[in-house]
Parts: structure tokens; sequence; C-alpha cells
């Protein structure tokens, strides 16, 4: 959508829609792009360490990434 372009980044909502799935895993959400403004299914497991796991979707690719408080 070009009208959500000019959205500033800071204070933007990049995952919605998640829901548990069981212990510290949420799914049915989504992952926001804001570099191409496009939405992906994801997959958010936390970590036994606290790091958040983020398995995002896109066609028969699939990419894991991991955030840090």
């Amino acid at each position: 959508n070009a009208a959500l372009r000019d959205r500033p980044i800071l204070g933007l909502e990049i995952l919605s829609g998640f829901k548990s799935t069981g212990p510290a895993t949420w799914a049915g959400g989504e992952l926001y792009a804001p570099r191409n403004g496009k939405s992906f299914p994801a997959v958010l497991t936390l970590t036994p360490d606290g790091r958040l796991q983020v398995k995002v979707s896109a066609g028969i690719v699939s990419k894991t990434v991991y955030w840090t408080r």
C-alpha cells in the first residue's frame, strides 16, 4: 500500500495477530517488513536462553533469526 510507505519506522507495529500455541510458542500471526512493505506469516518461540526465535515463511522459503532483548 503506497499510502503506508511514509510512516515513521520508530514505534511501528511489526508483529501482529499471534496466539499462544503452547509453552513459550506463538503462531498464527504476521511479521511486517517495513523495507519492502510486505507481511509474512511467522512463528515465535522463546528459547531457554531468553532469545526470541522468529521463523518467517515466504512461499517455499523460510528464514529463522534470533532477537535478543
